[in-house]
């Protein structure tokens, strides 16, 4: 929207924001019933965005996963973290299915089920967004506990972030979900006690075993020999 800009500045100051983050979901709302798939110009409004706001402006997927290339292009645009979403979580593609099936929109649902498994998986993505930029890269899609955010920032990712887990656990009680929380902090402190590394920089720069379809998809993409 034209006043998209002015709105981002609104709602950074009025809630005194440290970021702003941009969803870039375009297999989400191709899919939707009510999607909007009018993304032409979206990088020159996150480049404006990027250069405009007093704060780091960051971007997002919702289950698809980042390329390198798109990577590249938005950190040339000013972007300083990038959440890869990728495949291997909740599909968005598998949501608007079933919305589908309720409304009883065979079109729509056939839509969604063919693109259920869309995506560039979650660890793929993160070798190539850190093989190709120097943003923060958060880690998630997929990530279900502490053991996974170790792996995901031995592959190059900054953070790990996990929803599924942490949902489930809230929903019994708030106890649960501290004990869901303390839980993953000490399966990463583990995994990083039996690597050897004694922070999250070490662990980004340990030593790594890629096998299987990663290992295929990085080969195909020019990441591995």
């Amino acid at each position: 929207k034209e006043d998209g800009i002015e709105r981002a500045k609104s709602a950074v100051e009025m809630i005194k924001a440290d970021g702003l983050l941009v969803h870039l979901n375009a297999l989400q709302e191709s899919v939707q019933f009510e999607g909007q798939t009018r993304f032409s110009g979206a990088l020159a409004r996150i480049r404006e965005l990027a250069f405009t706001l007093s704060v780091p402006v960051l971007v997002k997927e919702t289950g698809a996963g980042i390329s390198r290339e798109t990577a590249v292009s938005v950190e040339k645009a000013g972007v300083k973290g990038i959440d890869i979403a990728g495949l291997g979580g909740t599909s968005w593609a598998a949501v608007e299915y079933h919305r589908a099936k309720q409304r009883r929109n065979a079109r729509q649902a056939r839509l969604g089920l063919t693109f259920w498994d869309w995506g560039i998986p979650t660890a793929a993505s993160i070798v190539e967004v850190a093989r190709s930029t120097r943003v923060k890269i958060f880690a998630s899609g997929g990530v279900r506990n502490g053991l996974h955010v170790a792996k995901a920032i031995a592959l190059g990712a900054h953070y790990g972030g996990l929803a599924t887990p942490l949902l489930k656990s809230v929903s019994k009680s708030g106890r649960e979900a501290k004990e869901s929380l303390l839980s993953v902090i000490e399966e990463l402190r583990t995994g990083m006690f039996l690597t050897g590394t004694r922070n999250l920089d070490q662990l980004r720069k340990c030593p790594v075993v890629i096998t299987g379809k990663t290992r295929e998809w990085l080969i195909a993409r020019g990441l591995l020999s």
